[in-house]
């Protein structure tokens, strides 16, 4: 699902995370969320998470290191390509380190 108008009163662990449903106008499922309010280009700000960013702004959300036989596997984008496209601007999160910060992503 998807909020509308939120406000949480703490930082939500998710985008699933009931603070979010408890302060919004509203609660939408996911198909409305994406042909309606994002592909109708009702949306102003997206967030995307980010396990690594590379200095074209490409980011990673899947695996890190070898695709077939990863380090770590990562939730993935999930529906970034879409917050991605549709959003007026977008905003990426991701804690700073060397690590995240890479020449090229995984």
């Amino acid at each position: 699902s998807g909020t509308i108008g939120t406000a949480p009163d703490v930082l939500p662990l998710s985008i699933g995370d009931g603070e979010l449903c408890e302060t919004a106008v509203t609660t939408v499922a996911v198909p409305e969320m994406f042909r309606y309010w994002l592909q109708g280009g009702r949306i102003s700000i997206g967030f995307l998470g980010a396990a690594q960013l590379d200095r074209f702004g490409n980011i990673n959300t899947t695996v890190i290191g070898d695709y077939a036989h990863p380090k770590t596997r990562l939730p993935g984008g999930g529906g970034a390509p879409e917050i991605a496209t549709s959003s007026k601007e977008v905003y990426i999160t991701m804690a700073q380190s060397k690590r995240g910060m890479v020449e090229k992503i995984d």
